[in-house]
């Protein structure tokens, strides 16, 4: 059996327990599994994330016309820089007595 053969149904839950990346390589392996994924991209987008980044809850709001490919893509970044600005805070500014044990919150 080949990987083309194998129903949506058995595939979209698979997807789903998928890491970001991962959803970014199956759409290169074949035409078909980009194929679903595109298709059913409104129902692995928001578990993917949730996989991704089960901390947060920032990234876990889809835009108001609902999830996409491109607004996956783009959490990688925003997700990236949140942290980094975290460090930075974290850096320059005493937090000891701000309730925080390792500086603000990337989602803040």
């Amino acid at each position: 059996m080949m990987i083309h053969d194998v129903t949506d149904d058995v595939l979209i839950p698979v997807f789903q327990r998928c890491f970001l990346n991962d959803i970014f390589t199956l759409r290169l392996i074949s035409k078909s599994l980009r194929a679903v994924v595109d298709t059913y991209i409104r129902t692995i987008a928001p578990c993917v994330v949730r996989q991704t980044f089960p901390t947060s809850s920032l990234p876990l709001q889809p835009p108001v016309n609902g999830p996409s490919f491109w607004w996956l893509k783009d959490l990688i970044p925003r997700y990236m820089t949140a942290v980094a600005l975290d460090k930075d805070k974290l850096r320059r500014f005493p937090y000891l007595n701000s309730g925080f044990l390792y500086g603000i919150p990337h989602e803040d």
